[in-house]
């Protein structure tokens, strides 16, 4: 419960406009390098799927130097450290290579796994409406933008270390011990052969 309590102080501040402005302020020159001043903040609570799987939406409009103003959209959502590592890794990569282009990591929130990100400006492929002629010239650029990513050397991220792996099996070993005790027997057989 203490951990929930944490958590949704932390989601919280994640939703108070007035933190998050000042959090976009401190980190302005890291975030966006150019930018001088923001103009507009607004925040957005978009999606809830459970207590901890949530996305905001924070558009900026930020001041440049020659009256030049510029808005930006970042997201936040809440991921796993691995999956932020990895976006961080590729979107060097391809910056790297100045091919296509990724969403942009821009900070990590260690306590509740939830990164920020500038949203990446393009279109859905879902929201083609099976268009076919589009899907014609589409579906051969995602064809070779997945191999590209399928051949990518990424480094050693270990999305399940090992010492989760005996709590995830005792989980679901008491979960069936909770739901089905008759059926317990031959899955305590298994758990104790994989530990």
């Amino acid at each position: 419960a203490k951990t929930n309590q944490s958590f949704m102080k932390l989601l919280e501040k994640l939703l108070d406009e007035v933190y998050m402005k000042k959090f976009f302020r401190r980190h302005l020159r890291e975030f966006f390098p150019r930018a001088e001043k923001i103009l507009y903040f607004s925040s957005q609570k978009i999606h809830a799927l459970s207590s901890k799987s949530f996305l905001i939406c924070y558009d900026l409009e930020l001041f440049y130097k020659k009256d030049f103003t510029k808005t930006e959209i970042v997201r936040g959502n809440h991921v796993k450290k691995d999956a932020y590592k990895l976006m961080v890794y590729l979107w060097r990569e391809f910056l790297k290579k100045n091919q296509y282009a990724i969403p942009k990591p821009l900070y990590y929130f260690d306590k509740i796994d939830y990164i920020l990100y500038k949203e990446f400006r393009g279109e859905i492929l879902r929201d083609f409406d099976a268009d076919k002629e589009v899907l014609k010239k589409t579906f051969p650029l995602v064809g070779r933008r997945l191999a590209q990513l399928h051949t990518f050397k990424t480094p050693r991220i270990d999305l399940f270390p090992i010492d989760h792996e005996t709590e995830f099996l005792a989980k679901i070993y008491q979960k069936i011990n909770d739901y089905a005790p008759d059926q317990k027997k031959p899955y305590q057989k298994l758990i104790d052969k994989l530990l």
